[in-house]
């Protein structure tokens, strides 16, 4: 089969299945499979697929049908132009997080000169997307980060490792609302979260989603899901240093005004702002001291 035969195939499966992005994800499929480049495969149409390409690509078109993310069966995620590393152990970077990294970078040039020491503590990091991202961004930053997930630190490890930054991050296992009794009296410039913040029966979460990626990831109790923001936020005093400095903490479609109130009660923040993201949500809230 001839390489432009496979691409069309392999995109009039997925739109026949109603998956949204079908051409693009038909581009990735192919890409990744077969270790081309965009601009390779379009300059290359005649080019012959082996059988045994062809039946890997169908495996990968047969799962990606039953609803199994992209992401996973391909096993990385572009994040902020990187690509990184993602198992189900781990929640698939979204578009919207990159707004957290839009805030730090934005208040690092703001608040620091060329060369300055910046340190960094993200709660929950998951898959390393932000803090990983971030440490490419600012030669000069070092971090922390905690998750409570071994997988999950495994992922984040091999993404640091897979970028050259695993010098200037520490990963530490641990529940991130017990974060003072795992790091002492250790402040920081600024604190990054994207917690689990979905009520368990929220019924807008996309079946997929509750089925294939971590629950422990996506869900919180408490009103509205809330419970765990409530606790990392409310460590904040603690682990902030006392001037310039700031945090920024997704979360959910109907939280704003909740997690607003929480960044107020610690009594910390001389300002902060709500972001929205792509879709013209209020997605991110974003405190300066």
């Amino acid at each position: 089969m001839k390489l432009n035969e496979l691409f069309l195939e392999t995109r009039a499966r997925l739109i026949g299945a109603g998956l949204p992005a079908s051409e693009l994800e038909a581009e990735w499929i192919i890409d990744h499979t077969l270790g081309v480049t965009a601009i390779e495969r379009i300059q290359q149409p005649e080019r012959i697929v082996t059988p045994l390409e062809c039946e890997r690509i169908k495996s990968i078109i047969g799962r990606r049908v039953s609803g199994e993310p992209l992401a996973y069966i391909l096993g990385e995620k572009e994040f902020f132009g990187f690509k990184f590393k993602v198992t189900p152990k781990v929640l698939i970077p979204r578009p919207e997080t990159e707004h957290l990294v839009e805030c730090a970078l934005e208040w690092v040039q703001d608040n620091f000169t060329k060369g300055e020491p910046v340190e960094l503590l993200e709660l929950g990091t998951g898959s390393g997307c932000i803090v990983v991202t971030l440490l490419l961004l600012i030669p000069e930053l070092k971090a922390v980060a905690i998750d409570i997930s071994d997988g999950a630190l495994d992922v984040a490890h091999e993404n640091s490792l897979k970028h050259g930054v695993s010098d200037r991050l520490e990963l530490i296992k641990g529940d991130a609302s017990q974060t003072s009794a795992l790091i002492g009296d250790k402040k920081f410039d600024f604190v990054l979260a994207n917690p689990p913040y979905i009520e368990r029966a929220d019924a807008r979460v996309d079946a997929f989603v509750r089925k294939f990626e971590p629950a422990i990831a996506l869900f919180s109790s408490g009103l509205k899901g809330l419970e765990i923001s409530s606790n990392w936020i409310a460590q904040l005093p603690q682990l902030l240093k006392p001037q310039r400095s700031a945090a920024g903490f997704e979360f959910g479609y109907n939280q704003a005004r909740e997690v607003e109130g929480f960044f107020l009660g610690t009594g910390v923040f001389a300002k902060h702002e709500i972001v929205r993201d792509y879709s013209g949500h209020e997605r991110l809230i974003w405190g300066m001291t």
